[in-house]
């Protein structure tokens, strides 16, 4: 039996900032994988006026390199005239708001295989999916020193990265010419640079050859776009350190315009100054609040079970968009923003971080006179189960689908200390001692050791359990029954015409020309399930077909990363039999 954690307190409504996109620029259409997690993956699709190849611009897949994520915001505030543009300004949110490379192991070096161990592989499964919707990659980077292809001192030499167009070959597959694209852009870019102590040199790693110094490129992003997606793939490192980070995102954005120009996009770009001064605004409009409670500018909190922290950001000038979280060092990439409560147990301090600026810390301190109103059962379990905080008792169960989120959150007046262990799945690196306590777990089968699990092959549902481990509580459990999502359907209607098809359907549908309203079955899909159309996200309420026109839709599961189906379309000019 399942106890709703709604009878035991009120919950207090977080209020998020909200991001809109005004101005001028092109028209934005997102798609965000693992929603509510802490590690959400935001993709941003901007049609240009004109067709054209569709290249994807990526920052922030290491934590501690900053000036990629900016440079990949402001180019959200671009105007495309021709050509389209994805954009993930930031790919690893935990390690930007840690401002570290990478929590358990580096994002970076995730691509050489279909690993299916940590949040990270979660993600380079997702980043993998965008970047077969596109025609070729610039990826942005911030490393030290300054490259030079002969050794002049510590600070620029050949294992320097910084200020450097990065390539893995000249030429790959004969068709693919590297080596031309950027040195035609780099001519540019350098006759901008004023201070030639800081222009761009071409950095061909040669990854490709066997003979390479640099063989771990070999697991990067860059390196499977171009070698497994066949792709042009480039990588922009600007100085770490440079310490203007202003002028390094204004001169990172016009490294990646010229690529872009070359590879067939044209782009109009933002005045990167205007929104800088915007950015330290919204800094200085962020109220933090503690059980409703204004607490921004107090230096300890007083704590008990089930109270949550949330933020609003009090700038009307909502512009620009930040990764705002709320972070413990004893928890690392977790964002207590996406939790019901807050945990307090083992931690003595939390942080506001801002795209990884650490800008204010909390000390904690238990309140033990409020605890006291809970009745004394450490036989039950705190969970969260997407966005419902839930109490386990032993020996219960709870019910989910695949690819539902899922946190531990220790057992009801605990000390802390426990172990939390959901069997068979890996949370984080290092020695494991089993402990999954305020980790995000996606409940994908893929990613739990077989042994572990319990199958019903018939009905395709699968068990695992979750055990305290230690401190005489081995006989302290519950089960997680996960079930296969339904079959999927879209429905396209109007006044004449109403066609239901299955998502896995590999035929052809043929529907009359005109204009259709959409909709997902069952309909708590559309939380999960995003459609594509040319490689742009739909918005799931209006869609047209022209007289002729061949249409693909690709469905998107954003809880797992994987394409969910695909439907071919063919508009007919009238019904047929009508």
């Amino acid at each position: 039996m399942v106890f709703p954690i709604k009878y035991f307190f009120h919950v207090f409504l977080i209020i998020f900032t909200i991001f809109a996109h005004t101005c001028s620029a092109s028209t934005i259409r997102r798609i965000v994988f693992f929603k509510n997690t802490s590690f959400p993956l935001r993709c941003y699709f901007l049609k240009g006026d004109m067709d054209g190849p569709t290249i994807l611009v990526q920052g922030g897949i290491q934590g501690d390199e900053i000036s990629g994520v900016l440079t990949a915001e402001m180019l959200l505030h671009a105007k495309v005239k021709k050509g389209n543009l994805i954009v993930i300004p930031r790919a690893n949110v935990p390690a930007i708001l840690h401002y570290t490379r990478g929590i358990n192991v580096d994002l970076n070096r995730r691509f050489d295989k279909d690993y299916k161990k940590f949040y990270e592989d979660h993600l380079a499964r997702a980043i993998k999916l965008i970047a077969s919707f596109s025609d070729g990659l610039i990826h942005l980077h911030e490393g030290s020193g300054f490259y030079s292809p002969i050794y002049i001192n510590e600070l620029r030499n050949p294992r320097r990265f910084g200020q450097s167009y990065i390539i893995d070959t000249t030429v790959y597959k004969r068709h693919i010419n590297l080596e031309a694209v950027v040195k035609k852009a780099i001519l540019k870019l350098n006759s901008y640079i004023k201070n030639k102590h800081y222009s761009f040199n071409i950095f061909n790693t040669n990854t490709i050859s066997s003979t390479t110094k640099y063989p771990e490129q070999r697991k990067s992003f860059s390196y499977y776009t171009l070698t497994r997606l066949e792709k042009p793939a480039f990588a922009i490192e600007v100085s770490k350190d440079i310490k203007n980070v202003l002028w390094k995102t204004d001169v990172q954005l016009r490294a990646t315009k010229y690529v872009l120009a070359e590879l067939g996009v044209d782009v109009i770009l933002p005045d990167v100054k205007n929104y800088f001064d915007l950015m330290s605004q919204e800094i200085k409009g962020i109220k933090v609040f503690f059980n409703g409670q204004d607490i921004t500018n107090k230096k300890y909190l007083e704590v008990s079970p089930f109270l949550n922290i949330g933020i609003r950001n009090c700038n009307t000038k909502e512009v620009v968009h930040e990764e705002i979280g709320i972070i413990s060092n004893k928890m690392a990439g977790l964002n207590l923003l996406t939790l019901k409560y807050l945990p307090y147990k083992g931690i003595k301090s939390i942080i506001l971080s801002i795209d990884g600026k650490r800008v204010k810390k909390w000390d904690l301190r238990i309140d033990n006179k409020k605890e006291s109103i809970f009745p004394k059962h450490q036989n039950i379990f705190v969970c969260q189960l997407n966005n419902k905080l839930i109490m386990v008792p032993s020996g219960g169960s709870i019910s989910a689908w695949e690819g539902d989120r899922l946190v531990l959150l220790g057992l009801l007046n605990g000390s802390g200390d426990e172990v939390i262990n959901l069997k068979g799945y890996l949370t984080r690196a290092g020695k494991n001692i089993g402990q999954d306590l305020y980790s995000d777990i996606i409940l994908n089968r893929d990613f739990f050791i077989p042994k572990y699990l319990t199958f019903s092959e018939e009905r395709k549902i699968w068990t695992c359990d979750v055990v305290a481990e230690d401190r005489g509580l081995s006989n302290l459990s519950f089960k997680i029954v996960v079930h296969p999502l339904p079959p999927a359907y879209i429905m396209l209607y109007n006044k004449e015409v109403q066609a239901i098809i299955g998502l896995d359907s590999d035929s052809q549908t043929e529907l009359p020309q005109g204009s259709y309203k959409l909709q997902l079955i069952p309909s708590f899909l559309d939380k999960r399930i995003v459609l594509l159309k040319d490689r742009v996200p739909l918005d799931c309420e209006e869609f047209s077909l022209k007289k002729g026109e061949k249409v693909s839709l690709y469905a998107i599961d954003s809880n797992l990363g994987v394409i969910k189906g695909k439907i071919s379309l063919i508009a007919i000019s009238k019904k047929r039999g009508s």
